[in-house]
């Protein structure tokens, strides 16, 4: 083949990716999912209006937030983070867990979720971890889950775990996490589950050879936040809250798209003391591709499951590009 038609073919190859990679990303959409640790959120945090404004800003971002360290022993805390955020067009929905802890200050879990992405509950437990008064309980705080149907998704039912991990007993907690894992499975009939929350997975509290012992730390799970990774907004860089995902399409789902912690402070440029009024901690979050119907004419669409850093090919495109370069090259050789 002489060499005009080789570069020729090279470089049509090379306008074609470039074209397909810039489609793709112009026409990504993402499930968001997060958690957030508001610190100590209860009724005099929920008073100060401009508090609420930012913490109404950052959880609106999202499809589905996980909030912990609710303390409110009224419960109109929760509600009232409810009303803030279905406001300006927004709708969301709540699941609140009971008031959970060893200790007499307890705390609540809350998922708040859209409900104008279809997003449905399906079942929802408190895990049981023992009786409290026995002593035999491993958990400060037991695991809240809730299993729900996400029709964007092509991995439609996921089952969460929302867990915050009391920082005395990180490595016995974590290491249980395991068995909760074992039990949604089998509860829910499925393999695929998030586990997400302030672990308080580093610095003093956990190693990063303690983190690499847990049996969690196998194949079969995937933590999108890694060690080291600032999840606070201390002067330490301690990976404090994390994803553990498990499932093998759905961890295959979660690495086509993205994860990051959500720094408020710098994204809404704040002050240092405004930022630690909302809280010590920055919501961790993650992002799935979703199932998405791309216009690629006016008279032709295609399906296709959507991706973030790698974006799944848009084969139309490739096919016209090379063949109109199969089209030239038969034209050169019959000439």
């Amino acid at each position: 083949m002489p060499a005009t038609i080789i570069s020729l073919v090279l470089l049509i190859g090379a306008i074609a990716s470039t074209i397909d990679a810039a489609y793709s990303n112009k026409n990504t959409r993402f499930f968001k999912i997060a958690a957030f640790n508001i610190q100590i959120f209860g009724p005099t945090k929920s008073s100060k209006v401009d508090v609420m404004e930012i913490i109404t800003q950052i959880v609106q971002r999202y499809d589905i937030i996980l909030i912990q360290e609710i303390r409110d022993k009224s419960g109109k805390t929760p509600e009232k983070l409810l009303k803030a955020i279905n406001t300006n067009g927004y709708s969301y929905s709540m699941k609140l867990s009971d008031r959970l802890g060893r200790t007499y200050s307890k705390e609540n879990y809350a998922f708040y979720y859209r409900n104008d992405t279809g997003i449905t509950i399906v079942d929802s437990f408190h895990y049981d971890d023992g009786s409290e008064e026995k002593g035999v309980d491993t958990f400060e705080r037991e695991p809240f889950v809730v299993k729900f149907s996400i029709p964007s998704l092509s991995v439609r039912e996921i089952g969460i775990i929302g867990l915050h991990v009391d920082p005395d007993t990180v490595v016995r907690e974590l290491t249980a996490l395991a068995d909760v894992f074992k039990a949604v499975e089998n509860k829910f009939k499925i393999d695929t589950v998030i586990a997400m929350g302030d672990f308080n997975a580093g610095c003093r509290y956990l190693s990063e050879k303690q983190e690499k012992s847990l049996s969690l730390k196998s194949d079969k799970y995937f933590w999108p936040i890694e060690y080291g990774t600032d999840t606070t907004l201390a002067a330490t860089d301690c990976s404090y809250d994390r994803f553990i995902i498990g499932g093998a399409k759905l961890i295959e789902l979660a690495k086509s798209g993205d994860s990051s912690v959500f720094k408020f402070d710098s994204e809404y440029e704040l002050t240092k003391e405004k930022s630690m009024s909302v809280s010590d901690h920055y919501p961790i979050e993650l992002f799935l591709p979703t199932k998405t119907v791309v216009p690629l004419s006016t008279t032709a669409t295609i399906t296709t499951e959507s991706s973030g850093i790698n974006p799944v090919n848009y084969k139309l495109s490739y096919s016209i590009l090379y063949g109109a370069v199969l089209f030239i090259i038969l034209l050169k050789m019959l000439n």
